[in-house]
């Protein structure tokens, strides 16, 4: 239920997966989460049943874990992708989802959100784990998009260029990768439901939703409407993009859609 006590027609859905009342009206991540139920919903997935959400704590997606019965699974994120694979393994009829942002990479390094090595990614029987990663721009303030972010648990020099994270998590192994936005709803609920449903091991989904509190003067990207206006001008949607057409650094254009396998 919002402030002004309207409930969401998808209250019903997933009922104790509700969005914090501290979130900010018209936050991308009211429209990720509920993309997420829709989908799960649409997949006749019960939750906690038949997923499981893992976040860490930090940050806006942290308010999560304080909503009254929340059943989903906090740990530090350090330990994110190493306990959403663990859980896998030993539950594989279940669907782990890994929900991070941007400060569980700051906290935590990269490790909180892709595993650091393609090995790790091994899940024996029919496990699944998605991880959904939201990226508010909030490293852009910073880090310049080529300078590389050390993986704390890697060789020492080794790191990643955060520019294109669909063609990393590829990279480390994971069978599928994209980038969506909230302004593109429909397509981020049928690729959440496609990874849902789909074959065992790791699947990732980047979604550019710039954060309200950093964006939002009139210097920079405007509030709600000026935001999805800006989205709606700087996207392309290309249903297979090869790496370079998915590479933030080349050009004005944001790329949406599935990283293809070639």
């Amino acid at each position: 239920m919002a402030r002004d006590g309207i409930v969401h027609p998808l209250t019903s859905a997933w009922p104790s997966l509700q969005s914090p009342r501290e979130w900010c009206s018209g936050c991308g991540l009211g429209i990720i989460l509920q993309s997420l139920v829709r989908a799960g919903d649409q997949c006749g997935l019960d939750f906690p049943g038949n997923v499981e959400i893992i976040i860490s704590g930090l940050g806006c997606l942290g308010l999560l874990g304080r909503t009254r019965g929340f059943p989903g699974r906090v740990v530090p994120p350090q330990r994110l992708t190493s306990t959403a694979f663990s859980l896998a393994e030993r539950k594989p009829e279940k669907r782990f989802i890994l929900l991070v942002s941007e400060a569980d990479v700051l906290a935590g390094g990269w490790r909180a959100v892709l595993p650091a090595r393609k090995d790790q990614l091994i899940i024996r029987g029919a496990g699944r784990v998605i991880g959904l990663y939201v990226n508010s721009g909030l490293l852009s303030l910073y880090l310049h998009s080529r300078r590389k972010i050390p993986l704390p648990s890697e060789v020492r020099g080794e790191g990643i260029q955060f520019n294109n994270l669909p063609a990393e998590a590829r990279r480390r192994g994971a069978i599928s990768a994209s980038r969506w936005t909230p302004l593109h709803v429909r397509r981020l609920t049928l690729a959440l439901k496609q990874v849902l449903k789909a074959e065992q091991g790791f699947h990732f989904l980047e979604v550019i939703s710039p954060c309200l509190m950093v964006w939002a003067d009139k210097e920079k990207l405007g509030e709600v409407l000026e935001r999805m206006d800006w989205l709606k001008k700087s996207c392309e949607i290309l249903p297979q993009a090869s790496i370079d057409e998915m590479d933030l650094a080349q050009g004005s254009k944001i790329t949406i859609g599935f990283l293809s396998e070639d």
